[in-house]
């Protein structure tokens, strides 16, 4: 089942379920060799890392938006323009179910064994695809990793225990550090900043954790529980929450600092932006709030959208729309339009033969967006051109691409990655 659709079905029948477990250790999580042998995790953390020697240089996309304020951009990335040649590709035996981060020439990625409700979180070079380290875990990972000071956070869904967790990995060789037990399932992706992690399990609780030790630093639910991961930006954290708003919650002390209504739910995490907070909702609506008080600026609405995660770059704000409520997702025309980030006005729109079921990422020049055919576009950001596609050996795609040093990485739910760069 699409992701998005899980949590969705999650977030509806969660409202009571779940409860916090407690930091502890057990078994999971155990590090594995590039030839998937098991290893013994020891204090030196040595689990048969493989070295490389890598051109590549300072770009990076550490986590699913790009940053913590979810931009799903960064100022200096660049990715192809052209159509691109496959740099590689490799198939792996578990299915990409989370998008990648890329981070000093390693790819991280979450994958999952569907039929037998188990995960991988995976170590490739970023530059040839050889696997350098993975950990496997007894439940699936659809929570998209953070790299942030050597370490890698993520965490696992719930199989028949109903037991999620956050992990927190050496990014170096995948030893295991610490894991935050939640009791319940963990698909959303953890946000981190300020030596603190913050991650959204479908109890609808918004936990802040040491990033050093997994400790509990607080935990709230609210208004009647929140409904995406936090986007985290000078101090605070912005959510949706389950009584149709958006809310502002102060990162330290984790407590509510203003709450704006909406139309529907949140479901997907805002984007945060000189001064401004951009959203969207289930309904279909983009909004603009001031990051400040709250403050709404603007809307534009598409009844199409299902939960748009906006982009922003260069004052312009970037959405996708797509029936993401429905199993498989509708096939037929889709849209991507490009809005004025100052007062929500159309600037351009792009119409593909397929859903977009998942947000894009964007350089200057360049939108990359994934439909759910398996299709990759990239697009012109200045007028929404199409200037290539990339059609994957998958029927449909889960998955946002992540974009480092003028390559494009992309998973399918069949195992496959690419790294697709301009020739």
């Amino acid at each position: 089942m699409p992701k998005r659709r899980r949590q969705f079905l999650g977030l509806l029948a969660a409202g009571t379920t779940g409860a916090i477990a407690g930091c502890g250790g057990d078994s999971e999580g155990t590090a594995t060799d590039s030839n998937g042998t098991e290893s013994t995790e020891s204090s030196s953390g040595q689990t048969g890392a493989v070295e490389i020697q890598s051109d590549i240089g300072l770009d990076s996309w550490p986590m699913f938006g790009a940053n913590a304020a979810n931009t799903r951009t960064e100022p200096d990335q660049t990715g192809p323009t052209a159509a691109p040649t496959k740099s590689w590709s490799t198939t792996l035996d578990t299915g990409v179910s989370a998008s990648p981060a890329v981070v000093d020439g390693v790819l991280y990625v979450g994958t999952s064994d569907f039929g037998a409700d188990t995960g991988v979180l995976r170590a490739l070079s970023a530059t040839s695809g050889q696997e350098l380290w993975q950990v496997r875990t007894a439940r699936q990972v659809y929570s998209s990793p953070a790299v942030v000071d050597d370490t890698v956070y993520f965490g696992t869904g719930r199989n028949n225990d109903g037991a999620g967790r956050l992990y927190a990995v050496s990014a170096t060789d995948g030893s295991k550090q610490w894991q935050f037990d939640v009791g319940i399932e963990l698909d959303s992706s953890p946000t981190v900043g300020d030596g603190t992690v913050y991650v959204v399990p479908v109890d609808l609780t918004i936990y802040a954790l040491d990033a050093a030790d997994g400790t509990e630093q607080w935990s709230l639910r609210p208004g009647d529980g929140a409904t995406c991961s936090p986007t985290l930006v000078d101090g605070t954290l912005y959510t949706g929450d389950r009584n149709e708003a958006l809310v502002a919650v102060d990162a330290a002390e984790g407590t509510v600092q203003w709450r704006s209504d909406t139309d529907d739910l949140v479901l997907s995490a805002p984007a945060v932006v000189d001064g401004t907070v951009y959203c969207g909702t289930v309904a279909g609506t983009v909004y603009a709030f001031d990051a400040a008080d709250g403050t709404e600026l603007w809307q534009f609405e598409d009844p199409s959208f299902a939960w748009p995660s906006p982009v922003v770059r260069d004052g312009t704000v970037y959405v996708s729309e797509g029936d993401r409520l429905k199993d498989p997702p509708e096939s037929g025309r889709a849209s991507l339009y490009a809005l004025d980030a100052a007062d929500g006005s159309k600037q351009w729109r792009f119409e593909s033969g397929s859903t977009f079921t998942e947000p894009p990422a964007v350089t200057g020049d360049t939108v990359y967006v994934p439909d759910y055919s398996g299709e990759l576009y990239g697009l012109s950001a200045a007028d929404g051109t199409k200037l290539w596609s990339q059609k994957t050996g998958s029927s449909f795609s889960l998955v946002s691409p992540a974009v480092a040093d003028g390559t494009v990485y992309m998973g399918t739910p069949n195992g496959e990655i690419y790294a697709l760069h301009e020739p």
